[in-house]
C-alpha cells in the first residue's frame, strides 16, 4: 500500500513539473557564479553547439 502511494506522489510530481524543478535548483546551485560551469551547462543542454562553447572557452 505504501508502495502506491509514493508511486501515485512521484507520478503527480512529475506530471506537475515540481521534480524537475527540485532537480534543476539542486544543478543550479554547483554552477551559479562559475561563467565555464555555465558555459558547460549549455552545452550540455544543446543550447549551443561545440564550436561556439570551444570559441567562448577561450575567450574566458
Amino acid at each position: 500500500m505504501f508502495f502506491i502511494l509514493i508511486l501515485i506522489i512521484g507520478f503527480y510530481f512529475y506530471k506537475t513539473g515540481e521534480l524537475q524543478r527540485w532537480m534543476g535548483n539542486a544543478s543550479a546551485g554547483k554552477n551559479s557564479g562559475d561563467a565555464k560551469g555555465v558555459l558547460d551547462l549549455r552545452l550540455a543542454k544543446g543550447e549551443i553547439s561545440v564550436e561556439e562553447h570551444e570559441k567562448i572557452k577561450n575567450i574566458l
